[in-house]
């Protein structure tokens, strides 16, 4: 028999749930999903009436103000960037994982393009670069909290130089070249700036319309990710439009602020699936636990008392999102709706993604600090002894040293990150 999924009556406490009362699979036995306060505050019976949306009066005048704040927002930004000081060039890590000159308009530097950089003074400070980390746009792909520290702290030499206006670059063949800081400039800002920001500010708006247009709790949580979302593709926009990342201040609330909006995306994710397609037993429960996680990560992040932030992100985001995943299962086990399992399948290659992604990180990584040769070196020679792949760091000890400690070309070298930068 055709049902349209509506009753007249609903009984408190009873299995109300879809497809309602008068379908054949209503058993009228108390229902599990409204076992406590909690839960019932999850309901929502606005779903239940037709869905007819007239966007005029309050919900046209809220979305014209949501697209004209997000549209301010947008510009303010842009004026900031082409505002901040930069060095008529481009750069790229070398073979060797230095910084090296790419290109550059400024004539004075166009004879030193495919030469490593080795330091910037500009001002009072005198920055050292011994390797690209602070080409390294996002400090959220930053693996460990020692090298994200000497990103930042590089960051924040190099933006105080080049506020300078005058800087002079220090290249490894011994040359030196003078050169004047210019404003960014809009032209400068690179295509994937404006679509990375063109997809946030899309993003943020569908969030607006859906909200405004039927404000109940399933479409909080969806305006809850993708606001976290927008927020993060436009904080890639603005890492990829600066060659050495961001001002001190915005460095510094980088991580925090990725890792807030991964979380609190995840932990909505959570949410979401108690709600839909049908509101589990114990829903509100679930999704306290899921909000819970989230946001106790976040304040011990915020207070400094989380060490080792990347792998407690990365490790959370899957918890919960295999968490979605067995949610939807169990959904689709009380009542079997085809949209559970599409959003199962989502979810499922969403968290090996996102696995994936952190396992590379992580072996990448660990490659770093692994010794490709040792050799023996005879004092007073001049006999070159060549790494045997791309090196970062030259060791030297005494005869026996590396042998003495049974370390072999190979083997994990730890504490390189913590070497403070040259002098």
């Amino acid at each position: 028999m055709a049902h349209d999924g509506t009753d007249s009556v609903r009984v408190h406490g009873l299995n109300n749930t879809w497809p309602g009362r008068t379908a054949p699979n209503w058993t009228g036995l108390p229902s599990q999903s409204a076992d406590s306060s909690l839960d019932a505050d999850w309901n929502d019976p606005a779903d239940r009436r037709p869905l007819i949306i007239r966007w005029t009066g309050w919900r046209l005048r809220l979305l014209v103000l949501c697209a004209l704040l997000g549209c301010v927002a947008t510009a303010m930004l842009v004026r900031a960037l082409i505002a901040a000081p930069h060095i008529d060039a481009s750069w790229r890590a070398d073979s060797q994982g230095r910084i090296e000159l790419a290109a550059s308009a400024d004539p004075a530097l166009q004879p030193y393009v495919g030469h490593a950089l080795l330091g910037i003074a500009g001002g009072d400070v005198s920055v050292a670069l011994i390797d690209a980390l602070a080409l390294q746009r996002s400090p959220r792909w930053v693996i460990g909290d020692g090298a994200r520290a000497r990103q930042q702290l590089v960051r924040d030499q190099l933006t105080e130089a080049l506020a300078a206006g005058h800087v002079k670059l220090f290249f490894a063949d011994g040359s030196q070249v003078a050169v004047s800081t210019v404003p960014h400039g809009i032209a400068n800002l690179p295509l994937i700036f404006w679509l990375l920001s063109a997809f946030g500010l899309a993003l943020y708006m569908v969030a607006a319309a859906v909200l405004i247009a039927h404000p109940i709790s399933r479409n909080v949580i969806y305006a809850v990710m993708a606001v976290c979302q927008s927020g993060n593709l436009l904080l890639i926009a603005v890492e990829a439009a600066l060659e050495f990342g961001l001002p001190p201040h915005a460095g510094r609330l980088s991580m925090p602020v990725h890792m807030a909006f991964d979380l609190i995306t995840a932990a909505a994710m959570v949410n979401a699936t108690c709600l839909h397609p049908r509101r589990l037993p114990g829903s509100g429960w679930i999704a306290v636990l899921g909000w819970a996680v989230a946001l106790g990560l976040i304040g011990s992040t915020a207070v400094g008392a989380l060490p080792h932030v990347w792998w407690w992100t990365q490790g959370a985001v899957i918890m919960l999102g295999l968490m979605a995943i067995g949610l939807l299962s169990w959904s689709y086990h009380i009542e079997p709706h085809p949209f559970a399992i599409l959003l199962r399948r989502f979810g499922i290659v969403t968290a090996a993604t996102w696995g994936l992604l952190t396992a590379a990180l992580a072996a990448a990584d660990q490659l770093q600090g692994v010794p490709h040769n040792i050799a023996d070196m005879m004092p007073r020679t001049a006999t070159a002894h060549r790494s045997a792949g791309s090196a970062k760091y030259a060791l030297e000890m005494n005869i026996g040293w590396f042998t003495a400690r049974n370390i072999k070309a190979g083997t994990k070298v730890t504490g390189l990150d913590k070497v403070p930068a040259a002098e």
